[in-house]
């Protein structure tokens, strides 16, 4: 199996993080009621907060609540982060298919 189907989830989950950097810095910045109102999402405050503000940024990006906020930037950054949460999922897909194909993992029962 290439390689490259183990290194393309990694640069995804890489880019994920750089574009979450990005939307938290944005809406904390430009959009405050709509920061406070996801919970403060940051990458440091799982342990406080929970996956509470996690679970409320994802629907914000499936939902596609930037809409209403008019800022073209934000709506770039979260469309983008939409397409790579479908890349990971088929890569991830893919992947979890392909492996248990070679172990034969359909066949067991």
């Amino acid at each position: 199996m290439p390689l490259a189907i183990f290194v393309l989830p990694v640069c995804v989950v890489v880019i994920l993080f750089v574009l979450s950097g990005l939307l938290f810095s944005r809406l904390e910045t430009l959009h405050p009621e709509k920061y406070q109102e996801l919970g403060s999402p940051s990458f440091r405050g799982v342990k406080s907060k929970g996956f509470a503000p996690i679970i409320a940024t994802l629907q914000f990006i499936v939902r596609r609540e930037h809409r209403p906020l008019n800022d073209r930037y934000l709506a770039n950054v979260s469309d983008a982060m939409l397409v790579c949460f479908v890349v990971y999922i088929a890569l991830f897909a893919y992947v979890f298919f392909v492996v248990s194909a070679q172990h034969g993992w359909r066949n067991a029962a």
